[in-house]
């Protein structure tokens, strides 16, 4: 087996290169080469890699952009997210059933499935995840006592502008009252 791993930067490369030699280690041929940004974007836009790192998130409520990623219709598509070129009627039909699911517990049973069926075809290799957001908190904006709930990026609601806070930034010289 060969593969060759590209990259358009340098800033993964203290994981990526223990990792090919590792994968080297199991007799698998792997050149890991760091190329400009635009040829990058050129030969991902065209699917020309054997392998790549990627990162995304997953929104709390799935439902249609299941369909950029894991979709037959994008495996092909010159510049989709399916980098995988993953093209199978099964995972279409659970996408689908993510996609009009009428209740939460539809969509969980429709997404846990579509999951076991992603991971059971090991179109990639999950590298790291965290089980915490980092968020930089200004001193004038309140945090909840009960954390909101699921996924950060969708919950920007709770954050509180805390008129004492200000007043004394202010007051201090700290912060322009113009702002």
């Amino acid at each position: 087996m060969q593969l060759d791993f590209l990259d358009s930067s340098r800033g993964l490369e203290r994981i990526m290169i223990p990792y090919t030699e590792n994968l080297k280690a199991l007799g698998i041929d792997v050149e890991f080469e760091v190329i400009d940004p635009s040829s990058w974007t050129q030969r991902r836009q065209v699917f020309d890699f054997d392998m790549s790192h990627a990162a995304w998130s997953v929104l709390s409520t799935p439902s249609s952009e299941l369909r950029a990623f894991y979709g037959s219709a994008a495996a092909e598509a010159e510049g989709s997210n399916n980098l995988t070129g993953l093209a199978d009627p099964v995972v279409d039909a659970l996408i689908e059933k993510v996609v009009v699911a009428k209740t939460r517990e539809e969509l969980n049973i429709a997404a846990r499935a579509l999951d076991r069926v992603l991971r059971a075809k090991h179109i990639w290799v999950p590298g790291w995840t965290v089980d915490y957001h980092r968020v930089a908190v200004w001193d004038i904006f309140g945090m909840p006592e009960e954390p909101a709930p699921y996924d950060f990026f969708r919950n920007t609601d709770f954050w509180w502008f805390e008129r004492d806070k200000y007043d004394a930034l202010v007051a201090q010289g700290l912060l322009d009252p113009g702002l």
